[in-house]
């Protein structure tokens, strides 16, 4: 990593919150969140994905050079360092209360050979606004929960915002984190009052032979498998911790002059995911889009996080309406919410049909089994030809069923608007 990029610390006002900051500061550094990575390990970063941000809030747009970032609570640095890796023409800044995190970050920035394009300091989001200019994509993710005033701190990322820039938002979900509370609780009557390293020994105690019938399922967490105590810690242990129902996430972004501009996952929050009675689905249909989403965290369940997109109230980004013939001069590329590469692998290994599933979302992924054709004209989608190029590729061409010129367009434009609609394909301008 350049000397450039420095860790810098900044002095804690006066008239900030110091007894919820100091000990949320105190337990990162005690325990930096999340660990690093072991060598060669690889996984994927929800907000790093620049392809799906770009299609987010910029779609059409083929160049992000320029383009300034902000990772505000980036703890051990995994979303700055995959992006500013990535994308050396993009300028990376990561902020964090911790220092032993940032010290993580750094290392792993070294390790990894991270360019002049990354900056890591010292700085609680709270006073986010001491860094210069504006950031036009900001990620807060796992992190606002945890300030004494959640809206306090989002409103200082949304001033940061560029008059187009878009946030990256993961909350806690109400409904699916009801296990993990009442573990909290438990903890507190049984030690609260003790220290955080006698805790930390009393719940793996009781981890050892948890009922099998609680609403808590330790094997849920990735977290609790972690070599260390940073997971569990962060999970059961944490010293500040809210969670938000999908109406409440509404409210809170609107208190902010904010706007969702959709779910990281928008099937999870469509009621049709979940209901087929026809009344059902014509009743839940009728429904504003926020009473949609607030219909389907109900249905679903077990929602413990709630992943988002927001601009600017005043922002919002061109539509790509990638349905019927209007999806033919548009550019599919493959949506990186799905795992293309193992699939591919597998199809070459096993002479399999192409079945591609999506990368974990809330402990639940999607499943796409495609037979022959399908996985020729997913091959061509590089986000470089337009849906008519490919039609019109000889193979591709031969390949749709339909005797004529006509049924064969029918054919291939309701497949591709089906996968328009499951985002295992994005459409371009």
């Amino acid at each position: 990593m350049a000397d450039s990029a420095k860790i810098t610390a900044a002095p804690t006002p006066a008239a900030a919150p110091v007894s919820i900051r100091q000990r949320v500061r105190e337990q990162y550094e005690r325990y930096p969140y999340p660990p690093p990575p072991r060598p060669r390990q690889k996984g994927f970063n929800a907000f790093g994905a620049m392809d799906y941000v770009q299609h987010v809030f910029w779609p059409g747009r083929r160049d992000l050079r320029g383009l300034r970032v902000l990772d505000a609570g980036c703890g051990t640095g995994r979303t700055a360092l995959a992006i500013a890796r990535a994308h050396p023409e993009i300028e990376v800044t990561g902020i964090d209360l911790s220092a032993a995190s940032l010290a993580t970050a750094q290392a792993q920035a070294r390790r990894l050979r991270v360019g002049r394009n990354l900056t890591l300091r010292q700085l609680a989001i709270e006073d986010a606004g001491r860094l210069d200019g504006q950031f036009d994509y900001v990620v807060a993710s796992g992190v606002l929960h945890h300030l004494a005033d959640p809206a306090a701190g989002l409103q200082a990322l949304a001033d940061l915002l560029a008059p187009t820039g878009g946030l990256a938002i993961l909350l806690y979900g109400t409904y699916g984190r009801q296990g993990v509370y009442m573990v909290q609780d438990l903890i507190r009557r049984l030690a609260g009052t003790q220290e955080l390293t006698a805790q930390i020994t009393i719940t793996r105690q009781l981890l050892t032979r948890w009922p099998s019938h609680h609403p808590f399922t330790p094997g849920r967490y990735a977290e609790l498998g972690w070599a260390g105590d940073a997971g569990l810690v962060d999970l059961l242990l944490h010293v500040q911790d809210r969670s938000f129902t999908v109406p409440e996430v509404f409210a809170w972004l609107a208190g902010a002059s904010l706007r969702l501009e959709r779910f990281y996952d928008p099937p999870v929050y469509n009621p049709l995911t979940y209901l087929t009675q026809p009344e059902l689905v014509g009743a839940s249909a009728a429904l504003p889009p926020a009473e949609q989403a607030a219909v389907a965290e109900l249905l679903h369940g077990r929602m413990a996080k709630h992943m988002l997109f927001a601009t600017r109230a005043t922002y919002e980004p061109p539509r790509v309406n990638a349905r019927g013939f209007r999806l033919l001069p548009l550019r599919p590329k493959r949506s990186p919410l799905f795992d293309w590469k193992r699939a591919t692998a597998r199809r070459k290994q096993q002479d399999e049909p192409l079945v591609v599933r999506e990368h974990p979302f809330d402990f639940q992924r999607r499943t796409f089994k495609l037979e022959s054709w399908y996985a020729r004209v997913i091959d061509e989608c590089g986000g470089e030809r337009t849906a008519r190029q490919i039609l019109e590729l000889p193979e591709i061409e031969a390949s749709v069923p339909g005797r004529a010129a006509h049924e064969k367009l029918l054919v291939y434009v309701a497949f591709m608007e089906y996968l328009a609609a499951q985002l295992v394909l994005l459409f371009e301008p």
